[in-house]
């Protein structure tokens, strides 16, 4: 990997952008490396430039009608990516959100994991562990709450 990026930054390596998918040979690597004797083939790896792009990408997907919810603090893209395609509804002032912008609050009080259970049904729910900026990791018990969480019927 260290060669193929060094060979991009000479005139005879660098090949422009790159398939939507990622790179064949980089998919096969993480097929071959990371999901070995598990039945996932290359086809099935999708390499990015990047999380906010990817971020934007699934917010366009769903359109600017749906609604979500974010860990509060959460990466900022999460809601700007909102605003940007007009998702995030009118900016409240009182409040300090959006409307259409759920906000789950993860601070010391609740150990950084958003209480699922004040939590309204929203179409997307944006969770990151390790949260960025907290840098907390949910444990193995939360996730399993939240999983719980996301698969009751509405």
């Amino acid at each position: 990997m260290a060669q193929h990026a060094q060979a991009l930054s000479t005139i005879e390596g660098y090949s422009g952008y790159g398939p939507e998918q990622g790179n064949e040979a980089l998919r096969q690597a993480i097929a071959e490396t990371i999901y070995k004797n598990m039945g996932i083939n290359n086809s099935e790896i999708f390499v990015t430039d990047g999380t906010q792009s990817d971020i934007a990408r699934l917010e366009m997907l769903f359109g600017s009608n749906m609604t979500m919810a974010v860990q509060d603090p959460s990466f900022p893209a999460y809601v700007d990516s909102s605003v940007i395609i007009g998702q995030a509804g009118k900016f409240e002032e009182e409040s300090g959100n959006y409307e259409k912008i759920v906000c789950m609050k993860c601070d010391f009080e609740n150990n950084f994991f958003p209480d699922l259970s004040t939590t309204p049904r929203t179409d997307i729910i944006f969770f990151c562990s390790p949260n960025n900026p907290t840098a907390h990791a949910a444990s193995y018990s939360q996730l399993h709450t939240e999983n719980h969480f996301l698969l009751l019927p509405s």
